[in-house]
């Protein structure tokens, strides 16, 4: 599955699926923002922060992509932490995000939804905090649900086990 691609394959993958699996199957998504989440698990919508000044802090790899989201939402970037890739949120992290945050005046801190489940602790003394969400989008069609039942169905008709949950 390939995100943000806008429906075409990469020449390198071409040449790698060509050499090691030229049936592979390729399907493309999207990645779009979804709502935004509080620590408690309450969603509001992302356009209700609209004209906020926001500080944005995160741990992932494409950083420059979720700050642009933010800024396509309509919310003003007044400063940004970034963190190494998957990085592990200590107490010092959080009190110097908040620092800064307050610093640049800012409304409320955000960062991904992924990086908000790896937080220990929540930043005290700063402004409330909210994860944006991404929605995942494939185009219309069959695509990859259809595949998977597909796969499903045949694998359930080969008198293999069928597994339930």
């Amino acid at each position: 599955v390939l995100t943000r691609s806008e429906g075409k394959r990469p020449p390198a993958l071409d040449s790698i699926l060509a050499r090691y699996n030229p049936d592979a199957v390729v399907f493309h998504c999207g990645l779009e923002p979804g709502t935004l989440v509080r620590p408690d698990g309450e969603a509001v919508a992302s356009r209700s922060l609209q004209g906020f000044a926001v500080y944005a802090f995160s741990g992932i790899a494409r950083p420059d992509r979720f700050e642009a989201d933010l800024t396509r939402l309509g919310m003003r970037l007044v400063g940004a932490r970034r963190f190494p890739d998957h990085h592990r949120f200590r107490r010092g992290d959080l009190a110097a995000v908040s620092r800064a945050a307050r610093e640049r005046r800012a409304d409320v801190l955000l960062t991904t939804e992924k990086d908000l489940v790896r937080l220990a602790d929540r930043p005290e003394g700063g402004p409330p905090l909210y994860a944006l969400s991404i929605r995942v989008t494939f185009p219309p069609g069959p695509g990859l649900p259809a595949f998977i039942l597909d796969r499903l169905a045949a694998r359930r008709g080969s008198g293999r086990p069928r597994v339930t949950s």
